[in-house]
């Protein structure tokens, strides 16, 4: 994980060299929603979405004036209800200003897991995803509502169900969506 953070804090400094390169921080809530893969006797993981909070820095570079690059390093809680996961998320995403302050943006996400309150082994340590960001920017505020696309499964939960002798293990592995409204800062 050090060396993630490492490499983005890296990445940062080495954008500064160009004059269109902004710095920022930002923080917001997380909706959470787990899609299980399989569901087998119809057994439930939870039934209530999670809501939690992420909060971190950004660098953006504007390419021109109607397309700009933007990577983060936030501090993610995910999860559902008291089952969370704490990841920290590294999004890369093209932004594109169709009318500005107004901007768009497409792109790829990987997490890495900091810390959960489940059982080591239950959640991945490594999840990836894809975003889609509405934002604008007014000033030197930005806001921004995200919808983040689990591509991996980041559950990994063992069950048995029965008693002995018919004991019936199984899986559960379920792919994480999250919904992200955020405020942040440039400056």
């Amino acid at each position: 994980m050090k060396n993630q953070c490492v490499l983005t804090l890296f990445l940062m400094c080495c954008l500064s060299g160009f004059s269109q390169v902004s710095f920022g921080v930002k923080a917001g809530v997380n909706f959470t929603k787990i899609t299980l893969e399989d569901d087998p006797n119809d057994f439930r993981f939870s039934d209530d979405d999670g809501t939690g909070f992420h909060f971190g820095a950004f660098a953006g570079l504007d390419l021109n004036s109607s397309f700009g690059l933007q990577t983060e390093a936030l501090y993610s809680r995910e999860g559902i209800k008291d089952q969370y996961a704490d990841y920290i998320n590294i999004p890369v995403f093209l932004k594109w200003y169709p009318v500005a302050p107004v901007h768009l943006g497409v792109g790829p996400q990987i997490g890495f897991l900091a810390n959960t309150e489940l059982i080591k082994g239950q959640y991945e340590n490594v999840a990836f995803g894809a975003l889609i960001n509405l934002g604008a920017d007014i000033a030197d505020f930005t806001v921004s509502a995200r919808y983040v696309i689990g591509l991996s499964n980041v559950l990994d939960r063992e069950y048995q169900l029965g008693t002995p002798p018919n004991i019936n293990p199984f899986t559960i592995e379920g792919k994480e969506n999250n919904f992200q409204l955020s405020l942040g800062y440039t400056f």
